[in-house]
């Protein structure tokens, strides 16, 4: 009890140190951050060959997978699917970055062609197949592939979106297998 007398005795001599205290970590905060109070979040996330991903590029990249995801599969994202697919954009946006200044330097591209024969050519793509096969009686319909491409433009603006970023995927992947 005697050290709570003292303490009450010699209350604004602690309250001074206190504030003292919390002065001088506010202040060594403000001159060692050199930024005047702003935060300095990151400007951006990895630089790979001389090129960065932004934090604002990988959020939308990532939310536009989530969209995809829930649009192919209709169920909501659970903690598991959204880490997996966190993964794979990350791992995506790492790998062209890497792979594709390779590609370039290669010279290995795509041609429109190429793409065309992929969506609507004799031999479309697996993913394309899968997409527009009836599914009463299992058939792959070339015609609701043009169908589709022709309305594309009076239709939601995201299908168009979603459409143009399927594109861009099977693109991807058809470099990488010709690399």
């Amino acid at each position: 009890m005697a050290i709570i007398g003292k303490i009450r005795e010699k209350s604004t001599l602690v309250l001074i140190i206190i504030g003292g205290a919390i002065v001088a970590f506010v202040l060594s905060d403000l001159f060692s951050s050199g930024t005047a109070g702003r935060s300095q979040g990151p400007l951006f996330l990895a630089e790979v060959n001389e090129e960065t991903i932004s934090p604002d590029e990988y959020q939308t990249q990532l939310q536009t997978a989530y969209e995809n995801y829930q649009a192919r599969s209709e169920q909501e994202l659970d903690a598991r699917t959204k880490s997996q697919i966190k993964e794979n954009v990350w791992n995506q946006m790492l790998s062209g970055i890497i792979i594709g200044d390779e590609r370039e330097r290669l010279g290995v591209k795509v041609t429109s062609k190429e793409l065309f024969d992929m969506v609507q050519g004799q031999n479309p793509h697996p993913q394309v197949r899968q997409l527009f096969t009836n599914p009463e009686t299992g058939e792959f319909s070339s015609a609701a592939v043009v169908q589709f491409l022709q309305n594309l433009d009076q239709g939601d603006p995201r299908t168009k979106e979603q459409w143009l970023s399927f594109e861009k995927a099977l693109k991807s992947n058809q470099e990488m297998d010709k690399y």
